[in-house]
């Protein structure tokens, strides 16, 4: 029986490269993109022996709004599982040139290939700005009477208001209500079935580099002064890449928008109060979430490893040059 492949974009990010490591031990072929071969020399190497035997495939995709490239990505594939997206930076000179116009390209091009290819279901990360009422409003009014935040709840950001935005973090979160209103919007319009996965801040221990990235850098601020941090809730990665994996298995999960939080946190006002319902995760998915208390150990574990390793070649650095 011929193994069915699934596609995952930016799969040498954090996300990504668990999403992959999940496929993989669930017995799925992977074809992987990334924006150039040079930035996923770690993935390459972390899954050497995958590539060698072919379960992995890695595809250099610089532009996911290019139709053909995207296309030779997806052939043979029956899902994908869009996890790419760019990060925003405070040097960014425009953040919507930079942010906003690549995310909406990547979106339609990845639903015109699968719905030409007669791919079965796209699972799109999004992000539980997505799902939070902008606060007091737009237009200054309260835009929710709710306490609960669940799939149901929709940020009030539109593209027109966003592209009025100048800075790079307010762009990257306005933008995913926009792309995820347009990735609906497609999947009605081509017949093409999604599932989006709505995390927290994510956490815990990398599949490969330093352990020391993303928003693990957060999660290092958040252990040295929890009572300072606005982090509304943390899960580990490995709960969202299994997430992801189970969205594209079980037919329920089609049409669902999936919110995670395994540990919220008492920093009520990035939230508004709200809480946050994530019990989908469990009745439709069947997933349990990993215990916080071992998510931060692991990670403190690797971050150990990492440093003393570091330091190692450091000295053995030293060495050489004195030789």
């Amino acid at each position: 029986m011929t193994k069915e492949a699934v596609v995952v974009t930016g799969a040498n990010g954090f996300l990504g490269a668990h999403v992959v490591l999940s496929l993989l031990a669930a017995g799925y072929m992977v074809h992987a993109t990334v924006r150039s071969r040079s930035s996923a020399s770690g993935l390459l190497r972390r899954f050497e022996s995958e590539v060698s035997e072919g379960s992995l495939k890695v595809f250099e995709v610089p532009d996911l709004a290019d139709r053909e490239a995207v296309r030779g990505a997806c052939e043979g594939a029956q899902y994908v599982l869009h996890t790419a997206s760019p990060v925003p930076s405070r040097d960014m000179a425009d953040a919507v040139a930079t942010i906003l116009d690549p995310t909406l390209g990547a979106i339609r091009t990845i639903f015109d290939v699968a719905s030409s290819l007669h791919m079965r279901r796209v699972v799109l990360t999004t992000s539980l700005s997505s799902h939070l009422p902008t606060p007091g409003g737009s237009d200054g009014t309260a835009t929710t009477t709710t306490t609960t935040i669940d799939e149901t709840s929709w940020n009030d950001m539109d593209e027109t208001r966003l592209r009025t935005l100048r800075k790079p973090f307010e762009v990257y979160m306005g933008s995913k209500t926009v792309v995820e209103r347009l990735a609906w919007s497609l999947s009605r319009s081509t017949g093409v079935g999604m599932t989006t996965v709505a995390p927290v801040y994510i956490a815990g221990p990398t599949v490969c580099g330093s352990p020391l990235r993303s928003s693990n850098l957060e999660l290092v601020r958040f252990l040295r002064d929890p009572a300072r941090s606005r982090i509304p809730g943390w899960v580990d990665v490995r709960d969202v890449a299994d997430a992801h994996l189970l969205a594209l298995q079980r037919e329920q999960a089609a049409g669902r928008r999936l919110l995670m939080c395994a540990h919220p946190t008492p920093a009520s006002d990035s939230t508004g109060g709200l809480e946050i319902d994530t019990s989908l995760v469990h009745d439709v998915l069947g997933l349990e979430y990993r215990e916080w208390k071992v998510t931060v150990a692991e990670f403190e574990q690797q971050v150990k490893a990492f440093r003393e390793q570091q330091q190692q070649q450091e000295g053995e650095g030293r060495d050489e040059v004195k030789g």
